[in-house]
């Protein structure tokens, strides 16, 4: 995958992408990306292989640059997942208080969740489902909601299993304490069917115009100005 924008240069090649160079002495060129993440190199690593170093850039091939600048970016994506995680488990409770508003519109109903986390062998994942989805497994399919010792419900935010095996581990939230429970058991197909059910019909749905889960929280928490259902 290509981290990295085509360069502007007049070199019209696409396997190359354009990096600042920020600060330079004899032996340290200090080059940056265009989203401001930033390294040092020597600048015989690009003398060598007869590249350009100009006086406020250089043009190297994207593969290098994704390679130099691959964990800056892997942390990245990391604490943006964990964000939305924190999100998406603190605001179940709101959300399910206003499902069939989410579920009404597509826009609403395909907003991206990336807490979830469905690792499941010799089937496949159900990683990043939209927030509808969610919302549709946990009140038509009653084995996706387990029992907390408060007397609360607390849906199943993640699960992994093997479907040869039968046994799963998942790991639920309780809606009124907050508490997250870690349980297992053997009854596979009662948790993994859902999941895949309900894959089919939103992999099926436009993400069109769709909200990001902040602005769909945002939006719910202040009540106001709710939009109308979108008419597909």
């Amino acid at each position: 995958m290509q981290n990295f924008k085509q360069s502007n240069s007049t070199k019209p090649n696409p396997e190359f992408t354009d990096l600042k160079i920020v600060n330079r002495t004899k032996d340290v060129l200090t080059i940056e990306t265009n989203n401001g993440l930033s390294r040092e190199i020597h600048p015989s690593v690009l003398t060598e292989k007869g590249l350009d170093v100009m006086l406020d850039e250089v043009h190297v091939p994207i593969e290098w640059a994704n390679d130099w600048f691959a964990k800056s970016l892997a942390e990245i994506k990391q604490a943006e997942d964990n964000k939305q995680k924190t999100l998406f488990y603190n605001h179940i409770a709101l959300l399910i208080t206003h499902r069939e508003l989410i579920m009404s519109d597509r826009r609403y109903y395909m907003t991206p969740v990336s807490g979830g986390n469905f690792g499941v062998h010799y089937v496949g994942n159900f990683n990043d489902m939209p927030i509808g989805a969610w919302l549709e497994i946990w009140s038509l399919y009653p084995d996706t909601i387990d029992n907390c010792a408060c007397g609360a419900k607390a849906p199943i935010v993640s699960f992994g299993g093997s479907a040869l095996s039968g046994a799963h581990s998942r790991t639920a939230i309780c809606l009124q304490c907050g508490k997250m429970l870690q349980s297992s058991s053997g009854k596979f197909q009662s948790i993994w069917k859902p999941f895949a059910e309900v894959q089919k019909k939103y992999n099926q749905l436009s993400k069109r115009d769709r909200l990001t889960l902040e602005n769909l929280i945002k939006l719910l928490e202040t009540k106001t100005d709710l939009p109308k259902p979108q008419k597909e």
